[in-house]
């Protein structure tokens, strides 16, 4: 079993995708945590006008995220350009957020 501590700041929250990669939010920004446990990417979303990230899911069929900020009431959607072989995670994760559709 792989250990990962770091520090975070508060408030921050988690999802986990099929293949065990953790989706954390602080600040800003979610921070990917393979499933060895390494931070491999940390997306930044500051510009896409993010003041206070904390709820976080994945979508476990198209492995969109999605994350909201408190500070506004917002949800960003980061869209999952391409899924693995084997259908279970997001091996291209788009770093430019889009509006979650109302469609169900």
């Amino acid at each position: 079993t792989a250990q990962f501590e770091a520090p975070l700041q508060q408030p921050s929250r988690c999802a986990v995708d099929k293949a065990g990669n953790i989706y954390v939010t602080q600040g800003t920004a979610v921070v990917l945590v393979n499933s060895t446990a390494f931070a491999y990417k940390t997306l930044d979303l500051a510009g896409s006008g993010a003041l206070s990230l904390e709820a976080v899911t994945v979508d476990l069929e198209d492995f969109d995220v999605y994350v909201g900020d408190s500070a506004q009431g917002k949800i960003f959607r980061l869209p999952c350009n391409k899924i693995d072989t084997s259908g279970t995670q997001c091996t291209d994760l788009s770093t430019t957020t889009t509006s979650p559709s109302t469609e169900p």
